[in-house]
């Protein structure tokens, strides 16, 4: 079925309007930011604009020429004009644990052809997929007089990067298969140049007390810290939680609160202090995105029969654990969060992969967010 990424992007900044400017002063600003789009994701950044074009982020001027003639090619801002780092402190699903400090960085993706998510995204900034939301503070003390750029290099289709749906200043002329003309500067198509956003040169506020709002976030004994108040208590112990429970779970080995792809149940354990021994998991197939998996009962997927049932044979063997409710699995805090309603919320860590971020299932948390 084909998928049509449009080429201008709306930023709901008051009003509506394409390739939107604003002027804040330099001081701390909370953000809260919806990805509103039906299927393009976004990797969010602050990067300084470029001297001679201020509309744009400065891209590296190599990757850009060799990228008109080499698809493959993806031209990255030039090192050393990051702006401010986001301060993720919650999402659609709530606040989270702590909070996350989340730097400028480019897509990445996984290389290694010998891994099973070979090709998917790998490390990124403020990574949104379609309706989600990310609470975040951003202090602008130290850019007073300078002007930054919301910039997004997200692929399309996600995780995977068609150059056609990849718009930028000075991009390839790729309407000989079905892409849009070169990009001037200043114009549009440009799905990279969010918003310029211009800092006063007025005196500055006093920097952002991060220390401040990690201690907020904090156990305390009337149980007031920001996470352990707002949310609902969570099912599985993980390390992740410690700093809001102040509890004591481990971060890896048995009792992690991970499951695996090869675990048929879970041993993990509770707030109460109770360990949950083998909870036993539901066998589900495993969905591969490049054939189907043949299912004797229902056929299909476009395996022969005797290499379907093999095969099927094969995957139950290695248990997917997706499928069961109420099961927490983080990695850190501000791990990405599932709840049972698919609420979800994303791992902030550029740090992270994609390839060993688990999924948290838990009661819907009420979102508490106030101005």
């Amino acid at each position: 079925m084909p998928v049509k990424f449009t080429r201008r992007l709306t930023w709901l900044w008051k009003p509506c309007t394409a390739y939107p400017k604003v002027t804040l002063d330099p001081k701390s600003y909370r953000f809260r930011v919806l990805n509103a789009a039906n299927d393009r994701f976004f990797n969010l950044s602050l990067y300084q604009a470029d001297p001679a074009a201020p509309t744009e982020v400065q891209l590296n001027p190599a990757e850009v020429a060799a990228a008109l003639t080499d698809g493959t090619i993806f031209p990255t801002p030039v090192g050393g004009t990051e702006g401010p780092s986001w301060v993720q402190i919650g999402t659609e699903g709530g606040f989270l644990p702590s909070p996350v400090v989340v730097p400028a960085h480019p897509t990445t993706w996984v290389n290694d052809p010998t891994v099973f998510n070979a090709g998917n995204v790998d490390k990124h900034s403020l990574l949104l997929g379609p309706a989600e939301r990310a609470d975040v503070i951003v202090d602008f003390s130290q850019w007073a007089g300078k002007t930054l750029i919301l910039y997004n290099d997200a692929p399309a289709a996600f995780p995977a990067r068609d150059p056609r749906y990849d718009y930028y200043t000075d991009d390839a002329d790729l309407r000989d298969t079905g892409g849009a003309n070169t990009t001037p500067e200043g114009y549009g198509p440009n799905t990279r140049t969010i918003m310029q956003v211009k800092i006063a040169a007025t005196t500055p506020a006093a920097a952002f007390n991060l220390t401040k709002l990690q201690a907020a976030f904090r156990h305390t004994a009337a149980g007031s810290g920001v996470f352990e108040s707002s949310q609902h208590p969570i099912i599985v112990g993980q390390g992740a939680y410690n700093s809001a429970y102040n509890t004591t779970f481990p971060t890896n080995g048995l009792w992690d609160g991970f499951a695996r792809i090869t675990d048929f149940d879970l041993s993990f354990k509770t707030l109460s202090g109770t360990d949950m021994i083998d909870f036993p998991f539901q066998t589900k197939a495993i969905q591969d995105e490049m054939g189907e998996a043949f299912d004797p009962e229902y056929g299909g997927g476009g395996f022969p029969w005797v290499v379907g049932v093999a095969l099927q044979e094969l995957l139950s063997t290695a248990s997917m654990a997706f499928s069961r409710r109420c099961r927490s699995r983080t990695r850190s805090a501000g791990s990405r969060v599932h709840s049972n309603t698919d609420f979800c919320t994303r791992c902030p860590n550029p740090s992270h992969t994609l390839a060993t971020r688990r999924s948290l299932r838990r009661p819907l948390a009420v979102s508490v967010l106030t101005s």
